[in-house]
């Protein structure tokens, strides 16, 4: 009777066991697939973000050249409107961790405010290039 009883505890801890390990495969799967369409989904910002980098850098050269080149007040307008929303187009490339330094020569570009202090130059990318 001891031996049935010792038997049945056994094998329901077995099966606790087995059914718990299962569980953990089935979560790490899921986690997986979970991390891989994550990934799917910041790579299709990425791609769409640049394409939107591309035609916004497109206008503000066109107006640069409207409001300079054939001195167009609407054009002038306009470039203040999209310099005023460039910072934070900066930011939302930034949080997809897009490279939004200004290179020239494989070295990044640098500019001094007043005080003295060197900070790179950021501009909208228009190719893909993480940040470290």
């Amino acid at each position: 009777m001891k031996q049935k009883v010792f038997l049945s505890v056994a094998f329901f801890l077995i099966g606790i066991c087995i059914g718990g390990v299962a569980e953990c495969a089935r979560m790490s799967s899921k986690a997986e697939k979970d991390k891989q369409a994550m990934q799917a989904i910041i790579d299709n910002s990425r791609n769409t973000i640049i394409e939107f980098n591309k035609e916004y850098n497109k206008l503000y050269n066109d107006l640069g050249y409207l409001a300079i080149g054939e001195n167009n007040d609407f054009a002038k307008v306009t470039m203040n409107v999209l310099l005023k929303l460039t910072p934070k187009l900066i930011e939302i490339n930034k949080s997809l961790k897009l490279d939004c330094t200004n290179y020239q020569n494989g070295a990044p570009v640098s500019i001094q405010d007043e005080n003295g202090r060197s900070t790179p130059l950021e501009k909208l990318p228009e190719e893909i290039k993480i940040m470290k």
